[in-house]
């Protein structure tokens, strides 16, 4: 399995923004994935390999860039969890 470059803002590789494609809502790179759905996937308890065979235009590297986009923004959030 390949890795991504561990780089802070490697996932803006992986990540688009575009306001004519899905309405700007983010999307894997050259897709019309979105990656809530590709991280609502995992989350549901499908593998990477299992994400990559529902939508066959989305990669091991779009995959954990969707991760670390995930991760970039739960970092930039404070909420208190009861």
């Amino acid at each position: 399995m390949a890795r991504m470059s561990t780089h802070d803002d490697g996932w803006q590789r992986w990540v688009r923004t575009d306001p004519t494609i899905m309405s700007g809502v983010p999307v894997v790179s050259g897709t019309r994935v979105p990656v809530a759905l590709v991280l609502g996937s995992l989350a549901a308890g499908l593998s990477v390999d299992q994400v990559m065979e529902h939508y066959p235009s989305v990669s091991v590297d779009a995959v954990l860039g969707c991760l670390a986009y995930a991760a970039y923004l739960a970092a930039d959030e404070v909420r208190l969890i009861a």
